[in-house]
């Protein structure tokens, strides 16, 4: 797809009055370009859209979305995710530049496990979890999909459903797991490389933060809201809540 000037003059007048967040929105394949609200938790680093929101667009009829950035026209990870995950051509214009760039999700494409941005249910704990065990074990784990998970970790105390769940007794993150082939150990000592820890993330009372044992008294997972990354088991000391489970295949 190409973007007539006609698109580029509306994109940059969106650019300049939204800055210093990023602005972002979709172009669909007759020619139309429709404004998105950037529904990212950290909107001046990157972007988010809900393709739910769109009430009025059927989402074959989409070519493209586009976004800006403060500087720079190359695409971050997370942007390269976007494109990849919906299989669209992703436009950028750079401010500073006065630039665009776009980037098309032709060539193969995963989000390396350590330092990928948090996105509130687009990229998570339970996404690092999913696709480490797929990438290092070749066990695919059912996606977890839950009201809590939905929300931005920012709003929770504003929703009704976060107040249903923040109970220290609330073991449902167990149960999923379960559901999905894990089974709790019962010793610490017996932890293995491999194995799913649970705890509270410090923001809820109840079990709500999954992570991967790595072995060496290691730890990968991706806490909000930060980038993923790997802690020694110390950091989890300090939690209310810590169980750790294994997966029938490890047994």
């Amino acid at each position: 797809m190409q973007l007539t000037e006609e698109h580029k003059t509306k994109i940059k007048e969106q650019a300049l009055e939204e800055s210093p967040k990023e602005c972002c929105g979709i172009l669909l394949k007759n020619g139309d370009l429709h404004a998105c609200k950037n529904t990212s938790g950290f909107p001046e680093e990157t972007f988010a859209i809900n393709f739910a929101d769109l009430k009025n667009v059927n989402i074959d009829d989409v070519a493209a979305f586009y976004h800006s950035h403060p500087q720079g026209t190359e695409p971050t990870l997370t942007d390269k995710y976007y494109a990849h995950k919906r299989n669209l051509e992703s436009f950028i214009y750079a401010i500073k530049e006065d630039e665009f760039s776009n980037y098309k999700p032709d060539q193969f494409f995963e989000l390396p496990l350590i330092g990928r941005d948090f996105i509130t249910n687009e990229i998570d704990c339970i996404t690092l979890v999913r696709d480490y065990y797929k990438r290092n074990l070749n066990i695919n784990i059912k996606d977890i999909n839950h009201q809590i998970r939905e929300i931005e970790p920012g709003e929770w105390k504003n929703h009704p459903e976060f107040w249903r769940y923040n109970r220290r007794n609330n073991d449902e993150l167990i149960t999923l797991f379960r559901q999905r082939g894990f089974s709790l150990i019962e010793k610490k000592e017996d932890i293995k490389e491999n194995d799913l820890i649970l705890s509270d993330n410090g923001l809820v009372k109840a079990y709500s933060h999954c992570a991967v044992y790595i072995g060496g008294d290691k730890v990968m997972h991706h806490p909000y809201p930060t980038k993923s990354t790997i802690e020694t088991m110390s950091y989890f000391q300090g939690r209310g809540l810590v169980v750790r489970m294994r997966h029938k295949n490890m047994m």
